[in-house]
C-alpha cells in the first residue's frame, strides 16, 4: 500500500464513521489534502456532488461511461450514474471506494469502482485502466474535481476519446487569500488548468456562440467553458469543459 493510499485510508475511516452515523448523507473528494474537509465541491462542507459538476450539467451526455478520477466516497460518479450513465470511479483508497459502493447500493445505482493511484499516469494508462473493467463500454465523460495531476492534464488533447467531454474544476492559488488550505502545491497557478489542457491562449468562450475548437488533427478540443474566480463566493476555482470533436466531425 502506497503512503497516498494510507493517507487517505485514515482520513475516510472517519468519513466513513461519519457517514454510518449520519446514514450516508456526508460525502468528501480525494483530490484535498488528507487534512481538509471533504464535501459538495471538495472545499466545501456540503453534501451532495461537487457544486462544480452542476455547473456544467448542459454539456454532459446522458449515455456511455463517466469516468471519475480520484472521486473519493463517490459523490460525483452516483450523481452521473443518477443521470444514466455507467460511472466508474477510480480512487487511490479502498476506504473511499468501500463507502462509495455502499452508497452505490444503497440508491440502486450500479458503480464500478477501481482501486488506482494515478500520480504519475496520463489519461491514456488511465483510461486503460477502466477498459480493462469495462471493455465494453465508450468513453463520453471523464471527471476531475479537486484532484491536481499535471501529468494526466497535459494529456488530455492527445488521449481523450473522440466525441468524449472532459471537465474539469482545480482550486488555484487566489484560494489561499481566504483558505490556508488545499496549501500551494495543491493549487493551480493563474490560467494553468487551460494551458496545461489545452494550450497558451484561452479563447473567449461567449453566450450563445458556437464553440471555439482550439488544437490541430487529432489534439483538437471544442472548449465548452473555460472560466477562473470565486464561486458562490467563496473559493477561487478554474473550471474548464473541453470536448473532443467526433471522428465524423
Amino acid at each position: 500500500m502506497t503512503s497516498a493510499a494510507q493517507r487517505w485510508n485514515a482520513r475516510y475511516r472517519e468519513v466513513a464513521a461519519a457517514d454510518i452515523q449520519s446514514d450516508g448523507q456526508s460525502d468528501g473528494q480525494s483530490g484535498d489534502e488528507p487534512d481538509e474537509p471533504g464535501g459538495d465541491d471538495g472545499v466545501g462542507r456540503t453534501p451532495g456532488p461537487p457544486q462544480a459538476l452542476l455547473r456544467f450539467e448542459q454539456f454532459l451526455p446522458d449515455t456511455g461511461l463517466a469516468v471519475d478520477l480520484a472521486g473519493g466516497p463517490g459523490g460525483c460518479a452516483l450523481h452521473l450514474a443518477a443521470r444514466g450513465l455507467t460511472a466508474v470511479l477510480l480512487d487511490v483508497s479502498d476506504v473511499a471506494l468501500a463507502i462509495a459502493e455502499r452508497r452505490a447500493a444503497a440508491a440502486g445505482r450500479r458503480l464500478v469502482t477501481v482501486e488506482a493511484d494515478l500520480d504519475g499516469q496520463t489519461l491514456g494508462s488511465t483510461l486503460d485502466m477502466v477498459r480493462r473493467v469495462e471493455p465494453a463500454g465508450e468513453i463520453t465523460v471523464v471527471s476531475c474535481f479537486h484532484y491536481l495531476n499535471r501529468s494526466l492534464l497535459a494529456t488530455v488533447a492527445r488521449d481523450l476519446p473522440p466525441g468524449a467531454v472532459f471537465a474539469a474544476s482545480i482550486a488555484t492559488v487566489a484560494n489561499l487569500e481566504r483558505h490556508a488550505r488545499p496549501s500551494r502545491r495543491f493549487l493551480l497557478e493563474p490560467g494553468e488548468l487551460f494551458r496545461q489542457v489545452v494550450g497558451p491562449q484561452p479563447p473567449v468562450v461567449g453566450v450563445g456562440t458556437q464553440p471555439p475548437v482550439v488544437g490541430a488533427g487529432s489534439d483538437r478540443l471544442e472548449v465548452l467553458r473555460n472560466e477562473e474566480g470565486w464561486h458562490d463566493g467563496h473559493h477561487h476555482e478554474a473550471d474548464l469543459v473541453v470536448r473532443k470533436p467526433s471522428a465524423r466531425s
